[in-house]
């Protein structure tokens, strides 16, 4: 039997659905969404402690490679990514492999979301820009 417009019932099950393979499932309150919301409402303060953008010479980019204070390189660019680890698709560990790093993984990242705005995504999360020693 069909239901009106072609719907379906809702389940009735309560089994947790796995996430597809290679997913990682966030958790409630920490979808791209929430990302979002959270990055425009200016509530937080999503740069760590940085009040002008800084200068950030590799060593000082290795020092950042925790979840509570982890910093990653985007295009030059220095970003305070600590706040978003919950929030990405792939989960923590997969954006932790970056902590602290610039270069092979900056690459990987790049070429695996190609499609990603790393500028509007992590705006306010910019604490300064990559230079030599």
């Amino acid at each position: 039997p069909s239901s009106p417009a072609g719907l379906l019932p809702p389940p009735n099950t309560t089994k947790v659905v796995k996430a597809p393979k290679g997913r990682v499932r966030v958790e409630k309150g920490f979808s791209q969404l929430d990302w979002a919301k959270l990055n425009r409402s200016g509530e937080v303060d999503l740069r760590g402690g940085v009040d002008s953008l800084l200068r950030v010479t590799p060593s000082e980019l290795a020092k950042h490679n925790t979840r509570e204070d982890c910093w990653q390189v985007y295009a030059g660019r220095v970003y305070n990514v600590g706040p978003f680890l919950r929030y990405h698709p792939g989960g923590v560990g997969e954006m932790m492999r970056g902590a602290g790093k610039d270069g092979e993984f900056r690459s990987f990242a790049v070429l695996a979301h190609a499609w990603v705005n790393y500028e509007t995504l992590l705006e306010n999360c910019l604490v300064g820009f990559l230079v030599p020693e």
